[in-house]
C-alpha cells in the first residue's frame, strides 16, 4: 500500500507566496488594460468605491426642507436601485435649485421636485456605444404621494442649449 506525500510547511509557505503574487499581478495586468483602469482614472470609481455624490441643495421658497430631503433620498434611492451597476452609469452630482425647479414645473399636475444631476456613464456592455466614458447632465423628477412620501419617475436627458448648464460644470 503507498502513502500519500504530504506538503511540507517549509514548502507550502512559498509555494502559496508565488501563486498570491501570480495572482496579483495577473489581475494588476487585467486592469491595466481595461475599461476598468479608464474608469478609476476618469472619476476615481472600483468595484467596492463608487464616487461620492456631491450634493448641491439651495434653500428654497417653493419647499419645504423635508420634502426636498425626502424627494432627494427618492431621486438617489432610485439611482442605486434601477441606474446604478459597476461600470455602468455613477450619478456624481445632484442640485436643487428653485429657478430649475420652477421651470420643469409646468411639466406635470401635482407636487413634484426637480433635481439637476451630472452623471458619468461607465464602459459596461449594457452601455449605449456612442454614451461610453461620457459625462452627461441630467434631471430626476420626484413626486409627492397623498401620504406624504415621495416617489422618483426617473430621468431625462438635459442638452447642452437649456437649463443653465454652466451652473453646473
Amino acid at each position: 500500500m503507498k502513502s500519500k506525500k504530504k506538503l511540507s510547511v517549509s514548502l507550502a509557505f512559498p509555494l502559496a507566496l508565488i501563486i498570491l503574487n501570480a495572482f496579483i499581478g495577473v489581475v494588476l495586468i487585467i486592469f491595466s488594460f481595461s475599461s476598468a483602469s479608464r474608469l478609476y482614472r476618469d472619476i476615481g470609481a472600483l468595484p467596492w468605491r463608487d464616487p461620492k455624490i456631491q450634493e448641491i441643495i439651495y434653500p428654497s421658497a417653493s419647499h419645504s426642507s423635508e420634502d426636498i430631503a425626502l424627494a432627494r433620498d427618492a431621486v438617489i434611492r432610485t439611482y442605486e436601485d434601477e441606474w446604478h451597476t459597476y461600470n455602468g452609469v455613477y450619478m456624481l452630482e445632484l442640485t436643487y435649485y428653485d429657478d430649475f425647479d420652477a421651470e420643469k414645473q409646468a411639466d406635470n399636475d401635482g407636487e413634484w421636485i426637480y433635481f439637476k444631476s451630472r452623471v458619468y456613464t461607465g464602459f459596461g456592455s449594457d452601455v449605449a456605444k456612442e454614451n461610453k466614458g461620457r459625462r452627461q447632465y441630467v434631471y430626476w423628477a420626484a413626486e409627492k404621494q397623498p401620504d406624504g412620501s415621495w416617489v422618483c419617475h426617473g430621468c431625462g436627458e438635459l442638452t447642452e442649449n437649456i437649463y443653465g448648464y454652466d451652473f453646473l460644470s
